[in-house]
């Protein structure tokens, strides 16, 4: 393990070093945030098969809408695990298969079948029930909603600081 540059027990990072720590869970938040977000809105749209009505103009509108939290989504981890995830599981275990990916899997089980239903729903909407797209988004919402948390956390600066210096923060993960 690397020594740290400045960790939680040694001297305090100015602003601009904390900001250059924290960047990634910065950005990362905000991904997040909107995931949980998308992921509510759809779900408030499952309590009957109309409930679509209250907000979109049309249930195809609606089911372009759930599409694209699916789309975004797995390309959001497709992305961290070709880019990120091989950087960070360098030094840190939580981005490596029991952790982190692991978490990746048991989303996609749910999501990959809510992405199937939905895109069925959009070929043929008599097929849509607001009941099923709940239950499969049930089947994926705990865990995916402790990762978008877990995930961002293992990014703050008192965690990443245990692992990496300032400078290869800057470097290396900063650059990817």
């Amino acid at each position: 393990m690397a020594a740290a540059a400045t960790s939680p027990a040694g001297p305090k990072p100015s602003p601009d070093e904390l900001e250059d720590w924290n960047y990634l869970h910065d950005v990362m938040s905000q991904f997040h945030e909107n995931f949980r977000q998308c992921f509510r809105e759809i779900y408030s749209h499952t309590t009957n098969d109309n409930a679509w009505r209250d907000e979109f103009c049309s249930l195809s509108s609606f089911l372009r809408f759930a599409e694209s939290f699916f789309i975004g989504l797995s390309n959001h981890h497709g992305i961290e695990e070709a880019r990120l995830f091989p950087i960070l599981a360098e030094k840190m275990p939580e981005f490596r298969g029991d952790k982190h990916p692991d978490e990746h899997r048991k989303i996609h089980a749910g999501l990959d079948k809510y992405g199937e239903y939905v895109k069925e729903c959009k070929l043929d909407s008599s097929k849509y029930s607001a009941s099923k797209l709940r239950e499969i988004m049930d089947s994926f919402e705990k865990i995916l909603f402790y990762h978008l948390d877990a995930e961002v956390k293992s990014l703050e600066y008192e965690n990443m600081s245990k692992y990496w210096t300032l400078d290869e923060v800057r470097n290396k993960i900063l650059r990817f």
